[in-house]
C-alpha cells in the first residue's frame, strides 16, 4: 500500500479508535471524500475552498446540479458515495480483529467487475482513470510484441487531452497518480525513442462535419495494411463513443484489420463513456478486443476510476511475458484460494497503479450499479448501457462492482 494511503487509513483508524464511533464510514463524507481526491493526478485534486476539481465536479454527492461535464467527469452518485463508505469499512472494519487483507480487498473489486456485467473470465487492471488505462494498455502489448508498435489513434480531439501523449507511450502529465514527479511529454522508462509510432484517424472533416463511417474504416484498413508492410505491430483503438457522441471504426473493421495478422494486430475499445451496450462490449471481449471503461462519466462514479477488461487468453499471453524487461514488468502475485488467476498477476509497474482512493471509485455498490446517473447532462444512445432493471437492482449508481 503507498505511503500516502496507509498514512490516510492509519488517520481514520485512530480517529474512530479515540471517538468510538461505530456508524458506517458512509456517514463520514469528509473522510470519504479525502480518499476519493487521492490515487490520482492533478486533475481530480480538489481546490481547498471550492471543494471541486479542475472540471468543476465533487467527491461528495450533489443531487441538485447537472455535471455538464459529465463526458469527463460526474459528481459522485448517492449510490456510489455510499457504496464507496460500505467499502472502506470492510477494508479498515474496526469490529473485526482481522480486516479484509490489502491485495484480498482489490482482489474481490477485480472479480466483481466482470461478474456483474455478464463477462466472466475476463480479467481486470483498475486505473486511475481513462488516460491511465490506454497508457497501461499500451505497454502491456508493448511488453508483449517483439516489433516496433504503431498506435492507431482514432479522434484524439475527441477523446482525453492526455491520451495522444499516452498513446505515443509517453507521461502524460508531470505527476503520476501515485504522486511520482515526472516530466511531462518524456518517454516511458524501457520505452526507446522509435519504438512507439501514433497514426491518427479524423472523425470529422476540415468543415467540421462527421465523416461517413465506411471512410473512417477505409482509412483504418489502409494504416494497418501499411504499417504491417512496414514490419510493425499495429494496436488499433475502436471509440464507442466520442465525446461528441460519434462513433468511430466499425466492429466489422476492427475484426477484419485484427484477422490481417493474428497476433501482430490487436484492438482496444475505448468504452469510457460507457454509453454503449452490455451486449456489445461482452462481444468485443469474446473478439479478443481489450475494453477500456471509466466509472466516472455517464454512471456517477467519481473522478476518475477506470478499468482495464481483458480476455482471458490474452491475459494470460501478458502473464506469461511478466518478466518483460520493458516499461510493465507483470508480476505473479498470490491467487485467490484454489483459483490462482492471472488478474493478479496484472500489476503495471510504471507509476500508475491505482492507490485505495482509484480503488473506491471502482468500488461496489450494494445495488449492483451498473447504471448511470440521470443529472448527468449527456444521455446515451439508443440501446445503450441501463434498460431499467436489466442490470442493477436501482437505476442510479456510481460503480462498476457490487459487494462481494
Amino acid at each position: 500500500m503507498p505511503a500516502i494511503q496507509r498514512a490516510n487509513l492509519r488517520a481514520l483508524n485512530t480517529r474512530f479508535s479515540q471517538t468510538g464511533e461505530t456508524e458506517q464510514l458512509s456517514h463520514a463524507p469528509a473522510s470519504i471524500s479525502l480518499l476519493l481526491g487521492t490515487g490520482g493526478d492533478r486533475r481530480i485534486w480538489p481546490d481547498a475552498i471550492t471543494r471541486r476539481n479542475r472540471y468543476g465536479t465533487l467527491a461528495v454527492p450533489a443531487d441538485d446540479e447537472i455535471s455538464f461535464s459529465s463526458t469527463t467527469a460526474s459528481n459522485v452518485s448517492a449510490e456510489g458515495f455510499l457504496a464507496a463508505g460500505v467499502a472502506l469499512r470492510r477494508l479498515i472494519d474496526l469490529e473485526s480483529p482481522s480486516p479484509v487483507a490489502y491485495d484480498q480487498w482489490f482482489a474481490d473489486i477485480r472479480d466483481a467487475i466482470p461478474r456483474n456485467l455478464g463477462c466472466v473470465g475476463a480479467e481486470v487492471v483498475l486505473a486511475a482513470s481513462g488516460t491511465d488505462a490506454e497508457l497501461i494498455a499500451l505497454c502491456l502489448f508493448a511488453g508483449l510484441s517483439k516489433r516496433p508498435l504503431t498506435n492507431v489513434l482514432v479522434a484524439p480531439d475527441e477523446t482525453g487531452n492526455g491520451v495522444p501523449r499516452a498513446a505515443a507511450g509517453c507521461h502524460y502529465s508531470d505527476l503520476t497518480a501515485l504522486g511520482g514527479t515526472v516530466e511531462a511529454g518524456a518517454p516511458l522508462e524501457g520505452l526507446p525513442p522509435g519504438r512507439i509510432e501514433v497514426r491518427t484517424i479524423a472523425i470529422r472533416n476540415e468543415t467540421g462535419e462527421p465523416r461517413h463511417q465506411h471512410e473512417i474504416d477505409a482509412d483504418v484498413i489502409a494504416t494497418v495494411e501499411l504499417e504491417l508492410r512496414r514490419d510493425r505491430d499495429v494496436l488499433v483503438h475502436v471509440l464507442d463513443t466520442s465525446k461528441t457522441g460519434l462513433p468511430a471504426v466499425t466492429r466489422q473493421a476492427a475484426r477484419h484489420v485484427a484477422a490481417l495478422a493474428p497476433g501482430r494486430v490487436h484492438i482496444i475499445v475505448d468504452a469510457c463513456q460507457f454509453r454503449g451496450s452490455i451486449s456489445s462490449l461482452r462481444q468485443d471481449l469474446a473478439d479478443g478486443f481489450v475494453v477500456a471503461l471509466t466509472g466516472s462519466k455517464f454512471i456517477a462514479g467519481p473522478p476518475f476510476s477506470g478499468a482495464l477488461l481483458i480476455p482471458s487468453a490474452l491475459a494470460l499471453a501478458f502473464d506469461e511475458d511478466r518478466h518483460s524487461s520493458g516499461p510493465c514488468r507483470i508480476h505473479r502475485g498470490p491467487g485467490l484460494a484454489g483459483r490462482p488467476s492471472p488478474a493478479d498477476s496484472l500489476r503495471v509497474q510504471v507509476g500508475i497503479e491505482p492507490g485505495t482512493g482509484s480503488a473506491l471509485g471502482c468500488r461496489p455498490g450494494q445495488s449492483r450499479a451498473l447504471c448511470g446517473n440521470s443529472r448527468s447532462a449527456a444521455k446515451p444512445r439508443q440501446g445503450a448501457i441501463c434498460p431499467p432493471g436489466a442490470f442493477s437492482h436501482r437505476r442510479h449508481g456510481g460503480c462498476l462492482a457490487s459487494s462481494a
